[in-house]
């Protein structure tokens, strides 16, 4: 796990600005959906939507997001109509990704390497419609609002991101994973492959794999 790089305002700010029309207009469409009103009462004041909400929602931190989940809780898909929030919010996030901003955000960000795995190489070529897969650090299916959420965004490889798939991060008020944005091993955790066959490093054949853990306080 590497920590994400930190990301500017300016990238904030163009990111809401790509993405708070299409989230407030579908919350419109919606005011009177019954399967949105937590959604819509969270991002309210006093009877009307909230444009502070919703930025919030939409560039806030880790705590902002926890906090909107806290409130709605999750909400699972009742079918595959308009008008169930994930299928809505999965159309707003696959819009964007079919975009330019969701295209070369990866490097926008500075991301080169799966931040989860450290190992596989990421790449964003823009003319070619190359991106990285983004994983949604708090699952879709079941916190569809934050589908479109920048810090619920991480830039990873397919391996990581199928790993990783729809398994729930949040527990009752505690994140279960290592959040990249915020998180990192560092050089807390150091791997080393002794072997002078070379055929077995590169899996010609098999070999033996110790760990040494007299380096770990």
């Amino acid at each position: 796990m590497i920590k994400l790089p930190h990301v500017s305002s300016d990238l904030l700010n163009e990111f809401y600005k790509d993405q708070s029309k299409s989230y407030k207009e579908l919350l419109i469409d919606n005011i009177n959906n019954p399967n949105y009103s937590k959604i819509i009462s969270y991002l309210s004041t006093n009877g009307q939507l909230d444009d502070e909400k919703i930025k919030n929602i939409i560039i806030g931190d880790r705590k902002q997001l926890e906090a909107a989940i806290q409130a709605i809780l999750p909400i699972t898909k009742q079918s595959d109509k308009k008008g169930d929030p994930v299928v809505d919010f999965i159309r707003l996030y696959e819009n964007f990704t079919g975009r330019k901003l969701g295209r070369i955000l990866a490097d926008k960000i500075g991301v080169t390497v799966c931040p989860y795995c450290n190992r596989s190489y990421v790449f964003t070529l823009s003319s070619r419609k190359v991106r990285p897969q983004y994983d949604h650090f708090f699952e879709k299916s079941n916190y569809p609002y934050l589908a479109v959420s920048f810090y619920n965004l991480i830039p990873s490889c397919g391996v990581c991101n199928l790993a990783k798939h729809d398994n729930s991060t949040y527990n009752n008020g505690t994140v279960d994973f290592l959040y990249p944005y915020e998180d990192e091993y560092g050089y807390d955790a150091n791997f080393k492959i002794n072997s002078d066959n070379m055929e077995s490093i590169l899996g010609g054949s098999e070999f033996t794999l110790q760990i040494d853990t007299s380096a770990v306080a």
